[in-house]
């Protein structure tokens, strides 16, 4: 679909699922995209390009969507050579599809009664994994 500037248009999508699909998430995108040509050098080789894009989350299979799931296997602080405060964290996505995290760190009642934060974390996407279980 082509737009003249400053005009609008509502896009209907349908996602046709062959039936030899495996089960699972799968993701993709939508994109609409701009491409000014009138700004283009022959000379350069250049292109200007605009795109923006929406997610799709798309679960494949019976029994909705998988469980979100994580644990948090390690988690601990230390201070820099500079007294800064410093946290590692190490959290494991252990549901069925990937998420995205973010949280707040605080500590309170620490050694000496050492106090720290609140430190807000920027969300971070946990891809899914697939782990082999033995039994």
């Amino acid at each position: 679909m082509s737009l003249a500037p400053h005009t609008r248009a509502m896009v209907t999508v349908t996602i046709q699922v062959p039936r030899t699909a495996s089960p699972g998430n799968l993701y993709g995108v939508i994109w609409a995209q701009e491409t000014n040509l009138g700004k283009t050098s022959k000379a350069s080789n250049i292109i200007e390009t605009n795109r923006v894009g929406i997610r799709i989350y798309l679960n494949v299979g019976p029994g909705g969507s998988p469980p979100v799931n994580f644990d948090i296997t390690s988690l601990r602080g230390t201070r820099s050579p500079a007294a800064s405060f410093w946290s590692w964290r190490q959290v494991q996505n252990t549901g069925g599809q990937a998420i995205d995290a973010t949280g707040t760190l605080k500590l309170t009642n620490g050694p000496g009664g050492l106090s720290a934060g609140p430190y807000h974390e920027p969300g971070v996407t946990l891809a899914l994994v697939s782990l082999s279980r033995s039994r």
